[in-house]
């Protein structure tokens, strides 16, 4: 008989294989996971593109279940997918004075969906099918080249919210060895992570960031905002720091700009990542950060003496 200690084990083992693809949310994927052993239905929401699916294909590729996807319209009711036709049980449904109307009724619950409808939608079911296993064939082949390269993966997963997918995808692009690279600053420049160099009459002016590797630069940015929900990380602080006088979009960049410098020392070095700790910036400008609460405690009719805590 399984104990209660080895479901938890393996149940905690499953979260950790979907996490390396979807990331940032463990609270919702414990969830999916309870759902599943309990036999039950999750119903998902949340903005488009913010991994629903993925997490749905995550659990099924993790736990040897079939996936499937449906994208649905107005025009498309559930009856059309499982072959079971409803409306006639929701137009008994009816009471009053609408069970006159029983057979307007049964007309508007149908809808427009039919036959050839039907035929569409098994052929996007299939081609779905087919995506699905041209996935699983690419992600094996992955996970064969691996092991080439997983002292470069382990070290890249040392930092706060890069997990084995993001790893393998940002070694993809910029590869291990960064001698092609004179300089960080060049990386971040070739991965589209910093500004454009803009001048004019000698004055440099604002300018958007570059384009370079978008794909790159799209992984960084998912790689950001998973490191950034580290509360206890240097990222967190930055992001923090930079969010309140930029705006939250900039402030992402930027966390991105320095994940990847980051990396590109770790990379050369071969060391793994030191964490500098959420109270990095203010540890560095200690006698700034003193002066201005002074001052507004003095602005508030305070008088402040401040009196350093003995070790």
């Amino acid at each position: 008989m399984t104990s209660l200690v080895d479901v938890s084990r393996l149940g905690h083992c499953i979260l950790d294989q979907v996490e390396q693809a979807v990331l940032g949310k463990r609270d919702a994927l414990e969830l999916v996971l309870l759902a599943l052993l309990a036999d039950g239905h999750v119903l998902i929401e949340d903005y488009p593109g913010l991994a629903k699916t993925l997490i749905a294909r995550s659990f099924a590729r993790v736990t040897t279940l079939v996936f499937k996807r449906i994208q649905f319209t107005p025009d498309l009711m559930p009856a059309d997918v499982t072959g079971s036709s409803i409306f006639e049980v929701l137009a008994d449904l009816a009471r009053g004075t609408l069970r006159t109307k029983l057979p307007a009724l049964r007309e508007a619950l149908t809808g427009r969906v039919q036959s050839q409808h039907i035929v569409l939608i098994n052929q996007i079911l299939a081609h779905a099918d087919f995506l699905e296993q041209a996935i699983a064939q690419v992600q094996t082949e992955i996970e064969r080249c691996q092991p080439a390269y997983e002292d470069a993966l382990a070290l890249l997963q040392t930092i706060p919210g890069v997990r084995g997918v993001a790893a393998a995808a940002i070694l993809a692009e910029i590869g291990p060895d960064m001698s092609r690279f004179p300089s960080a600053g060049h990386l971040a420049s070739w991965a589209g992570l910093c500004p454009t160099n803009k001048q004019s009459a000698g004055k440099r002016m604002k300018g958007p960031v570059n384009r370079g590797n978008v794909w790159l630069r799209a992984i960084m940015g998912e790689v950001a905002w998973a490191s950034i929900q580290t509360k206890a990380s240097y990222f967190h602080a930055q992001f923090s720091r930079i969010a309140r006088r930029r705006g939250r979009e900039k402030a992402a960049v930027a966390v991105a700009h320095s994940l990847l410098i980051v990396m590109y020392h770790m990379l050369k070095t071969g060391k793994p990542y030191v964490e500098l700790g959420v109270d990095y910036f203010v540890q560095l400008d200690a006698a700034r950060v003193e002066r201005h609460h002074v001052r507004r405690l003095e602005q508030l009719g305070y008088t402040v003496t401040l009196t350093p805590l003995t070790a």
